[in-house]
C-alpha cells in the first residue's frame, strides 16, 4: 500500500482595494486540481481569525470574490491531507497571542501573507517539510518574489488553467479548475 501524499502550495487572489491575499493550499494533486483544502487569515468583526475551506475542483474556487493569480509550488509531504490539514490547524492560530510571541517571521504585518509564512515555518522546524536553506531568514520575500513570475505567466482571467510556479526553482507548469 501507498504511502498518502499531499502536496502544499501557496495561492494568491487580488482585490480591488486590498493587498493580495495568501491562502495555503493542500492538494492530493501536484497540479492541485480537483478536491483540495484552503486555509488564510481573516479579519473579522471579533478579530483575526483563519478561514478554512474546502475546495471540489481548484483553488480558484477557494476564494470566491478575489482574482485568482495562480499558486507557488512550496513541498510534497508524506502525509494524509487530513492529518497535514490537522497539524497546521492546531500549531498555527491567529490570535493575539501568537503573532506577538513569534520569532523569525520576516517582520511582516500580520495577515494572510504572515499566517501562510508562521505555518510554513512551523511544518519547517516540526521536520514535516523543507524549505530553501538559504531563504529561511525571508521567507515572505522569497514567496512574494515568486508572485511576479505568477503575473509573467498569467492566463487568461476567468479561463480554466492556473500558472503554478515552482518556490525552488521558478519553473512553471499549469493546473486546470475544470475536468
Amino acid at each position: 500500500m501507498s504511502q498518502p501524499t499531499c502536496y502544499i502550495g501557496v495561492a494568491f487572489y487580488n482585490h480591488p482595494s486590498f493587498p493580495t491575499q495568501w491562502a495555503l493550499i493542500l492538494s492530493e494533486n501536484p497540479h492541485f486540481e480537483g478536491p483540495g483544502w484552503g486555509s488564510t487569515a481573516a479579519e473579522t468583526v471579533n478579530g483575526m481569525g483563519t478561514s478554512s475551506l474546502s475546495f471540489q475542483r481548484s483553488p480558484a474556487s477557494f476564494n470566491p470574490i478575489g482574482l485568482f493569480s495562480g499558486i507557488v509550488y512550496v513541498a510534497q509531504v508524506r502525509m494524509s491531507i487530513q492529518n497535514l490539514k490537522a497539524l497546521i490547524s492546531s500549531s498555527n492560530r491567529a490570535s493575539a497571542e501568537d503573532r506577538t510571541m513569534v520569532q523569525g517571521t520576516d517582520d511582516i504585518p500580520w495577515g494572510s501573507d504572515k499566517y501562510v509564512v508562521l505555518a510554513l515555518l512551523r511544518l519547517s522546524e516540526g521536520r514535516y517539510l523543507r524549505l530553501p536553506r538559504s531563504e529561511r531568514g525571508s521567507l515572505a520575500h522569497f514567496i512574494g518574489g515568486r508572485i511576479r513570475d505568477l503575473l509573467r505567466t498569467r492566463c487568461t482571467p476567468g479561463g480554466d488553467v492556473y500558472p503554478i510556479v515552482s518556490l525552488d526553482s521558478g519553473n512553471v507548469s499549469f493546473g486546470h479548475s475544470w475536468r
